[in-house]
């Protein structure tokens, strides 16, 4: 069962599920929804308000190295070590769109229309699945972030993290943050 904490920079939940090494996290564009991916080659859905797992995406053949929602929340996209982009439908977890590409994607995010995937090896055009390589994704700036052993509200330093809490990986939703560890642990965070 999630750990629940309710003060200031506190552990507000634990997810566990992943067998492996998480390296994704995302949260969804209304923050109610958390997509975590692992070297366990699945993708998993979390409540964020009661951090139940809601769906488990199966289909990579290697580790998942990047998640990222739609602008609308229904689509998540997924890369992996194996090569491929896949989409998935947020409700159902139906595998929607499976794209080969011609190296890891570490890198994704999805255009303001939600017609194309921007990753770092490229666009993929959503409407007919090429693959042009001629953008880059920018980098957004949260208010609260990770880097390295602080979390920054800010830039400026806010908290301190023992190395048990640091995590691989981390997105923020407004004044909650997100870290997915080498554990296979999701750790929620919650500022006020």
């Amino acid at each position: 069962m999630p750990k629940v904490v309710d003060h200031w920079g506190a552990e507000r939940q634990k997810l566990e599920g992943h067998d492996s090494y998480v390296y994704a996290v995302a949260f969804s564009p209304d923050g109610k929804t958390v997509a975590s991916g692992s070297f366990d080659k699945t993708v998993r859905l979390w409540d964020a308000a009661t951090g139940e797992e809601r769906q488990k995406l199966e289909g990579h053949d290697d580790c998942v190295s990047i998640v990222a929602f739609s602008p609308d929340g229904k689509t998540v996209a997924s890369g992996s070590f194996d090569k491929t982009v896949r989409l998935w439908d947020a409700a159902t977890g139906e595998e929607k769109l499976k794209h080969q590409t011609s190296r890891t994607v570490t890198r994704i995010a999805f255009s303001e229309d939600g017609n194309h995937l921007e990753t770092d090896i490229g666009q993929l055009d959503l409407d007919n699945t090429s693959l042009a390589y001629h953008t880059s994704i920018g980098n957004s700036q949260a208010i609260i972030s990770l880097e390295s052993a602080w979390i920054r509200y800010r830039a400026e330093e806010l908290l301190w993290l023992p190395h048990e809490y640091r995590g691989v990986c981390h997105d923020a939703y407004g004044l909650l943050l997100v870290v997915g560890q080498a554990s296979g642990v999701v750790s929620f965070l919650s500022f006020r």
